[in-house]
């Protein structure tokens, strides 16, 4: 039981708070135009679609859980990044960090799933997690009342600071589990 309310808290958690990231983008839309001209949200969208699928072979191989807590502290350093970004260039290759880093989310998070939790507790898991990106949705949307208030580079500063706690606790706490534990034997 403890190892699957782990699983669960960290894969709630940790998804909701890349998603809030990637929200907020939008929400921070009129400081960003003002303090550079343009957005730059296509860039995190085509990195982060086009690693996902390397990110899902390399969790194939790798240990998913070091590459899910590794890629959790280095997407929050992205947006602590983006909040000081001095340049609209700077920015810009923090956003296609962050796509690079939150590519790894969903390959070695269902994969971790599948080898944490038996059939039976798979899809609660997995709904679980899935649920995750619409509270970041909703914590991002939230964040505007922020934005307002101490601006947009304090808020992905303060949300990258949670998520690089949030990548070090999941590195100290989730260990990688045996690989296909629950799958059924061979049939020979």
């Amino acid at each position: 039981l403890h190892k699957m309310l782990i699983g669960y808290a960290f894969g709630f958690v940790g998804l909701e708070d890349k998603m809030t990231d990637k929200y907020m983008i939008s929400l921070a839309h009129p400081q960003l135009i003002a303090n550079f001209g343009v957005v730059s949200s296509l860039l995190f969208s085509i990195t982060y679609s086009t690693f996902g699928v390397y990110a899902g072979v390399l969790s194939s191989k790798l240990n998913r859980s070091a590459m899910l807590g590794l890629a959790c502290i280095c997407w929050s350093l992205t947006s602590i990044g983006s909040g000081l970004a001095p340049s609209f260039t700077v920015f810009c290759l923090l956003r296609v960090a962050l796509g690079l880093f939150c590519s790894v989310g969903y390959p070695a998070g269902y994969g971790l799933i599948a080898d944490y939790f038996p059939p039976s507790y798979r899809s609660t898991a997995n709904a679980l997690e899935s649920s995750g990106s619409y509270v970041g949705a909703a914590v991002a949307s939230l964040s505007i009342l922020a934005i307002k208030q101490v601006g947009w580079r304090a808020c992905y500063t303060a949300i990258g600071a949670a998520g690089v706690i949030w990548g070090a606790l999941f590195l100290l706490l989730v260990r990688e589990p045996k690989r296909g534990a629950f799958d059924p034997p061979c049939e020979q």
